[in-house]
C-alpha cells in the first residue's frame, strides 16, 4: 500500500480518499466480471494479472480528474520502477522529475510505513480496508458493531479513533494474504522490494 502512502503524504486528505476510492470503484465497475476473483485493487500486484485491453479499458473510461490526479502523486514510482503496475495510465506521459528527486520522495512513502500504529499508517490502512469493504473484498457481518471510520480523519486521538484504527489492524492481518494476491502470486511486492535494494542511493 506504498502508493496510498505517496499520495497521503502529498495530497490533502480528503482529495486522498476520494480519488483513491474512487479509482478502486471505478476499476471494479470497469472490469466487471472480468475482475480477477478476489482482486483487490487497493493491492497494485493485482494489475498485473490484467490483459492489456483490461487496463486500457480502465484508463479509458477513468475521468481525467483521477488519471491526472494519480499521475501527479505517483509520477516518482513510475520514474523508477520497471514494469510498474499503474504504468498504463502515464502513456504518453512525460516525467518532469529527475531521477534522485524520485528516490528521495520513495525514501519518505516507505519510512512513513514503518510505524504501522502512527497516524499516517492508519489512514492508509484505514482507506484500504474501507475500499475492499465497499467493493465486496470484505464482508462485515450486519450484526457487528462497527465503529466510525471518519474518526481517523476528523479526531485521530479520540477513543473512536483508536477502536477503528484497531479494528482495520486486525481486519487486515486476517484477510492481507487471502486478498493482496488473487492468483496466488506477489510478484510485484518481490520485484519492488528488489529495484529498491538496486537503487544505490536507497542502500
Amino acid at each position: 500500500m506504498i502508493w496510498m502512502s505517496a499520495i497521503f503524504l502529498r495530497q490533502s486528505n480528503i482529495e486522498s480518499v476520494r480519488n483513491i476510492i474512487d479509482f478502486i470503484v471505478r476499476c471494479k465497475s470497469i472490469l466487471g466480471k472480468d475482475e480477477g476473483e478476489n482482486a483487490s485493487w487497493a493491492f497494485l500486484n493485482n494489475f498485473n494479472i490484467l490483459s492489456e485491453d483490461e487496463k486500457e479499458k480502465i484508463k479509458m473510461n477513468l475521468s481525467e480528474d483521477v488519471i491526472n490526479f494519480l499521475r501527479l502523486s505517483l509520477e516518482h514510482h513510475y520514474l523508477l520502477f520497471d514494469d510498474y503496475p499503474l504504468a498504463f495510465l502515464f502513456k504518453d506521459y512525460k516525467c518532469g522529475m529527475d531521477r534522485s528527486n524520485a528516490i528521495n520522495l520513495l525514501k519518505e512513502d516507505v519510512s512513513a510505513l514503518f510505524d504501522r500504529y502512527s497516524e499516517h499508517s492508519t489512514k492508509v490502512q484505514t482507506t484500504a480496508f474501507y475500499s475492499m469493504a465497499i467493493t465486496g473484498k470484505i464482508v462485515l457481518n450486519a450484526s457487528m458493531n462497527i465503529p466510525d471510520f471518519n474518526s481517523i480523519f476528523s479526531d485521530p486521538e479520540s477513543d473512536e479513533a483508536k477502536i477503528v484504527a484497531a479494528f482495520v489492524r486486525s481486519s487486515l492481518n486476517v484477510g492481507n494474504d487471502i486478498i493482496s494476491s488473487s492468483n496466488g502470486k506477489n510478484d510485484w511486492s518481490k520485484s519492488f522490494w528488489k529495484q529498491c535494494f538496486d537503487m544505490e542511493e536507497c542502500s
